[in-house]
């Protein structure tokens, strides 16, 4: 019987470090990655400000 309750106990240890890592994500890991998105397209767009983008002979 204390097999059983061994696996029990590690399926619940499993289950409540996801809970804890999804809710890390959300928190901190997808803010971050939102704001680091955010800078890169801000770059990109400050690089090729200047660059004439019209089809020539149109």
């Amino acid at each position: 019987m204390s097999n059983y309750k061994a696996v029990l106990t590690l399926i619940l240890l499993v289950l409540l470090l996801f809970g804890i890592f999804v809710n890390f994500s959300n928190d901190y890991v997808e803010p971050a990655a939102t704001k680091v998105g955010e800078g890169f397209l801000d770059s990109i767009d400050t690089t090729f400000e200047g660059i004439d983008t019209s089809v020539p002979g149109s």
